[in-house]
């Protein structure tokens, strides 16, 4: 599918094939072109009439089509410090084309604003990952964090001094592209990752208009020699991920990353290998590829979240959340945007799961979180509780926000000691 700016460049070409149609059109008809004959003079008064309409088409569109609004990215010191004398930066973003990454670069000028430095980023950019590098006036680099551009504040850390980056792809073959040489985007070479990822996925039940939900879990699928060879992995999600940058470190779990979700996309990774290299790849969730068969543990427990209990929804009329309940840090179940009201008792119909069974083996309880975020307005909710391997019976959530009038909920789980 094109995207805006595609989509205006061909637009264009359109209205000029067809001004082109009736500028030839117009000559036939004044005579200038000798060589034309009758068929041709009385087509050339349809060819004008439909040159003359389309022009006109053209202008009107011209003028309605909004131009892409830049995005004002606010960069903010780190805690206790003041704010660095920057002077120019760049960004990136990765791109999947035909299972490979491209990474883009262009380059920002900060700008000191009222508190704080801020960098414009080109409006065509509002649904990419992006990362900022940052120099200051004393060769200091800074950097951010990823994020999607509709997040407009952003922390600076400090960085160390980023390596030289190659030449880059151009469109005129023998011409090499500086990177973020200017303020247009220009797109890499990137070392793409020689390892394999897989995945598998449960059905946990129905949600969102009728979809089917599903947990998963993606890894590293190496064998030992391969997965002591790497550090971390990243992992970016789609935007509409509460959380959609993730890393692991654990090579124990062949760097897992779980979630749920109802369906498949792209993740874009950075594989960091101990050497200090990195290099990219994508892999596609196919929510089709079935959980194998787990042996039963000594010490397991399944969750099963009963029902959600609205004290205060946070605003006069119903009000859109989003839950995610982890174990020990670890996604265990999403709860996409749905609608509650005051006083009311919701349930979410998803399937028990299984809560670390490791954890319980080694004598420890896992410590149970729920984090809530509103979809609009920026409040959220949060609550805990710790859960034994002789917790079976049921357990009560208190979830709220510091003031509970901006949110306040009770998560009720059924705990379950049978094995899978």
């Amino acid at each position: 599918m094109a995207t805006g700016t595609q989509q205006i460049v061909l637009f264009y070409v359109f209205i000029v094939f067809f001004a082109m149609i009736g500028i030839a059109s117009l000559a036939a008809l004044l005579g200038l072109i000798p060589s034309a004959d009758k068929t041709f003079r009385k087509w050339s008064v349809h060819g004008f009439v439909g040159a003359v309409v389309v022009a006109v088409i053209g202008v009107y569109k011209a003028m309605t089509i909004p131009p892409l609004v830049s995005i004002v990215v606010t960069l903010l010191p780190p805690t206790g410090a003041q704010s660095p004398p920057l002077k120019s930066g760049t960004f990136q973003y990765d791109e999947v084309d035909d299972g490979k990454v491209i990474s883009h670069r262009g380059s920002v000028v900060p700008v000191l604003g009222e508190a704080n430095w801020q960098v414009h980023l080109p409006g065509e950019v509002s649904n990419k990952a992006i990362q900022l590098l940052l120099e200051d006036e004393d060769g200091n680099w800074w950097r951010t964090g990823r994020f999607y551009a509709n997040y407009v504040k952003q922390p600076l850390a400090a960085s160390t001094k980023p390596p030289v980056v190659a030449a880059l792809h151009s469109p005129i073959p023998g011409l090499a592209v500086v990177a973020a040489a200017g303020p247009e985007l220009v797109a890499g070479r990137q070392a793409q990752a020689a390892i394999k990822f897989n995945n598998y996925a449960r059905r946990t039940g129905t949600q969102l208009q009728q979809r089917a939900y599903y947990e998963w879990r993606v890894f590293v699928d190496e064998p030992p020699a391969v997965l002591e060879t790497i550090s971390q992995v990243d992992y970016v999600l789609h935007p509409t991920f509460p959380d959609p940058f993730q890393s692991s470190r654990d090579r124990s779990r062949q760097f897992e990353l779980r979630a749920s979700g109802w369906g498949g996309f792209a993740i874009v990774i950075t594989v960091h290998y101990t050497n200090g290299a990195e290099a990219k790849t994508s892999y596609f969730l196919d929510l089709n590829k079935e959980w194998p068969p787990e042996t039963a543990k000594a010490s397991q427990l399944r969750l099963t979240l009963g029902s959600i209990a609205v004290k205060l929804d946070g605003s006069s009329g119903s009000t859109g959340w989003i839950f995610d309940v982890l174990a020990d840090g670890r996604p265990l179940l999403h709860l996409p945007n749905t609608n509650y009201s005051d006083g009311r008792d919701y349930s979410p119909g998803l399937a028990p799961v299984v809560v670390a069974p490791d954890t319980f083996q080694q004598g420890q309880p896992v410590h149970l979180q729920v984090r809530g975020k509103r979809s609009f307005g920026g409040d959220t909710a949060t609550g805990e509780a710790d859960l034994s391997a002789s917790g079976a019976g049921s357990l009560a959530v208190d979830v709220a926000n510091k003031d509970p009038r901006k949110g306040s909920f009770v998560f009720h789980f059924i705990v379950d000691a049978s094995s899978r």
